[in-house]
């Protein structure tokens, strides 16, 4: 019903923009100059949005086997796989890389479609490592999946992603058949870079900089360590690292100079061409060079744009000004990119050029040494403050050290390492020796950036700002807004206690006493969030394993943007790893009080099933007996919280026997449960289902899991006796609140944060 409904909406709009453009028209140019631009971009972007949800969902509308035709279009990436979902597995190398499909089944996709699927193949052979490249063509039988990912409050909005990035589905491949290379221009370039990858990796030294070494010639980040981009993050400096506006501007400048140097020299050329063009053709050369190496990402082509709309600003003698390009900049770029509006990136970037733009519409920049450097400062500090609202919307924290890095960081990489860099790649075409020197020379240098960006990353966890209120947000915001004004801007500075005053009246006082759950979405797993004031308890913590923890990602962003530095109470149901697998990670984020657990778990532990009750405020918290001789599932802790006369029931595992064991011990009506292991035949029987009664109940489970959980029948069950049914796999992560008038009522992320993409999925 959702997508009907914004799917009529998006049409009215379109519509609506259409017919207002058409009378604009007849109106006085004043008022077409200011609204029929706003009106055309309404008219784009719905159209665009018409036009994708026609097409491309239809590809994959379920979970489906099928055969794709088509080449790899990025570099695969390979990874450690030890286990899954708690069941050890032979360690093997799994292989994830970007396909972009010519041919589903007999379908073959129009160039409206987007067409990219992301695979992965696991337990990769040495043979299918050797021979899946980028550039190469492949026939694949895959298991896909429509665009999906799991959401959270707080954490990576991964469907978005996959939208704004031309994904149309994901999946893993079951069998594939090599083909032979048809001729494609885009296929081709993603040989190429394959192959400059492979050059590269004979002449870097293997080491702790090859990694960023890797990401700054070609694009590909994959060979830096977690604990290198925690540091290179927490010091503000990861866009030295993407490939985009800053690299193609380096390459665009050393291009310009180093060809407007030899020209200069070459009297036959300047004589009929002036040396600035040829420069500034090779400056657009020299960018599209790198944008094409690096793979031609999206943030790539966005400063590609601004390039060609400045140099034909200059070469039809028009000299617009940087306001003009800007904007004309962002009109071809969301023609070209509707979709660049739901990314980061885009804001990100054009707000900094906007900034800068700003400083200079009234303020002559100087030439004299002493005024380049207060400039260079000045602009430094301008866009620190004025991007930090962005930032802390965006990142949850705003790292202060941001300004400090980025003026030791940003000419060492502009004059020195990425020179350099480029260096080596053009030195590697002539002579691999030579390259050698090269990139040695340059991993001492990252080797000494990265030493800076570590000194400072320990700088800014004491300096760090994050957790902010949205009264003080809003204060920061308009702050930002009253520095960046013009100084001789008339009642500047009245504009700051006014906005104090406004403030102040906004400001409401919270109930201390505030009962909070999040089931997260998780997937196929279990974690649950619960704060009453101050205090708080999380219930479970999600799969993990000694590669990859789902807590990392979905549970510790959330506490994060919170500011929850300790766990008053961290229970482990049992000792399954979709539910315990992340207690590393989480333990080494956070304090952790008091451990409990119902099955013997790997670090020191209290067991959950002698424990006392406890009340939290005026929240009551207890374990329910129901133990046998039997461990596993039915060894899940039984958590029964009672708040303002309602009660909730956080089940774990538990199966059939464990639910008889409760029945006997007296249960009784619940207004909310957690469905025991995750809606599985095994559990919620039916004497269970009618006893506990509940008006919602929720299943924790992962979208297409091979267990299909919830099964059908577990879900009937609860469907006839008027229980809600909310799934994290559909729903996202679920909240209840206690309101101010002590009643629980509950929401969820997918319905909080809704996008026109978004299908009601159901497998039962």
């Amino acid at each position: 019903m959702f997508l009907l409904e914004n799917i009529q909406q998006t049409a009215g709009l379109l519509v609506f923009s259409f017919i207002s453009i058409v009378m604009l028209v007849f109106l006085s140019s004043s008022i077409s100059k200011i609204f029929v631009p706003l009106l055309t971009g309404s008219f784009w972007g719905s159209a665009a949005v018409l036009l994708w949800l026609a097409t491309t969902p239809n590809l994959i509308k379920t979970p489906k086997l099928a055969t794709v035709q088509g080449y790899v279009c990025s570099l695969p990436v390979k990874s450690n796989v030890s286990s899954y979902y708690g069941k050890p597995a032979k360690a093997s190398i799994r292989l994830s890389f970007d396909f972009c499909t010519t041919k589903i089944e007999q379908q073959k996709l129009s160039f409206y479609q987007s067409n990219k699927i992301r695979l992965s193949v696991y337990q990769a052979t040495p043979d299918q490592r050797a021979s899946i490249l980028a550039g190469s063509y492949w026939q694949f039988f895959v298991k896909l999946k429509p665009i999906h990912g799991r959401l959270n409050p707080g954490g990576f909005d991964y469907e978005k992603w996959l939208v704004s990035e031309s994904f149309f589905a994901t999946g893993y491949v079951k069998s594939m058949k090599k083909l032979s290379a048809e001729f494609s221009i885009k296929a081709k370039l993603h040989s190429i870079r394959q192959n400059v990858l492979t050059k590269l990796n004979k002449v870097i030294a293997d080491g702790p900089s090859k990694g960023m070494i890797l990401a700054l010639a070609i694009g590909e980040r994959s060979s830096i360590s977690a604990e290198q981009w925690q540091a290179i993050k927490s010091s503000g400096t990861s866009h030295l690292l993407a490939i985009s506006g800053l690299h193609i501007g380096i390459a665009a400048l050393w291009s310009y100079y180093f060809c407007l140097f030899i020209v200069t020299r070459l009297r036959f050329v300047t004589a009929k061409i002036p040396a600035q063009r040829v420069a500034e053709a090779a400056s657009l050369l020299g960018a599209l060079s790198i944008a094409l190496l690096s793979g031609f990402g999206y943030p790539a082509q966005r400063a590609l744009v601004m390039l060609v709309v400045y140099l034909y600003s200059r070469w039809s003698g028009r000299h617009l000004s940087l306001a003009n390009i800007l904007a004309i900049s962002v009109i071809i770029i969301t023609i070209m990119q509707p979709f660049a509006v739901l990314t980061v990136s885009f804001w990100l970037s054009v707000l900094a050029v906007a900034i800068i733009v700003f400083l200079s519409s009234y303020k002559q920049m100087v030439t004299n040494g002493h005024a380049k450097i207060k400039d260079w400062l000045r602009i430094n500090w301008f866009l620190f403050i004025g991007l930090m609202p962005i930032t802390w919307v965006v990142f949850d924290s705003i790292p202060l050290v941001g300004f400090l890095a980025n003026l030791l960081l940003i000419p060492l990489t502009s004059f020195i390492t990425t020179p350099l860099v480029y260096l080596g790649l053009l030195t590697l075409a002539v002579s691999e020796q030579l390259s050698v020197w090269v990139f040695y020379l340059v991993d001492k240098i990252i080797g000494l950036t990265f030493q800076i960006q570590l000194v400072l990353s320990q700088i800014n966890d004491f300096a760090s700002v994050s957790s902010l209120p949205l009264v003080l947000f809003i204060l920061l915001f308009l702050a930002t807004v009253v520095i960046l004004l013009p100084a001789k801007m008339p009642g500047k500075m009245l504009l700051l206690p006014i906005a104090l005053l406004a403030l102040l009246s906004m400001i409401q006082v919270k109930p201390k006493k505030q009962f909070k759950m999040v089931v997260f979405d998780i997937g196929q797993g279990l974690a649950i969030h619960i704060s009453v004031g101050d205090k708080n308890l999380l219930y479970d913590t999600g799969y993990g394993n000694d590669d990859f923890s789902m807590a990392n990602t979905n549970i510790l962003p959330y506490f994060q943007r919170l500011g929850i530095e300790k766990l008053d109470r961290l229970i482990l149901s049992h000792a399954d790893a979709d539910h315990a697998g992340g207690l590393n990670a989480v333990s080494e984020a956070l304090d952790i009080d008091l451990l409990l657990a119902g099955e013997p778990v790997s670090q020191p532990y209290s067991n959950c099933h002698q424990s006392i009750p406890w009340n939290w405020e005026e929240v009551e918290f207890s374990f329910l007996p129901h133990l046998s001789e039997k461990a596993g599932n039915n060894s899940s802790c039984v958590l029964k919280i009672s708040v303002a006369g309602q009660k909730l029931l956080l089940t774990g595992d538990i199966e059939k026997p464990a639910e008889i064991r409760l029945l006997e011990n007296g249960l009784n009506q619940y207004d909310i449960v957690v469905a025991p292991h995750h809606g599985s035949l095994s559990s919620s029987t039916k004497n269970f289902v009618e006893r506990t009664s509940p008006s919602l109940v929720i299943f924790s489970t992962g979208y297409a899991n091979q267990w299909r959980f919830p099964k059908s029948k577990v879900v009937q069950r609860y469907a006839d006796i008027g229980a809600e049914i909310l799934v994290t796999h559909q729903n996202g992560a679920i909240i209840v609140e206690q309101e101010s008038a002590g009643e629980l009522h509950w929401s969820t992320e997918r319905s909080n944060s809704r996008h026109f993409w978004q299908i009601k999925h159901t497998e039962w």
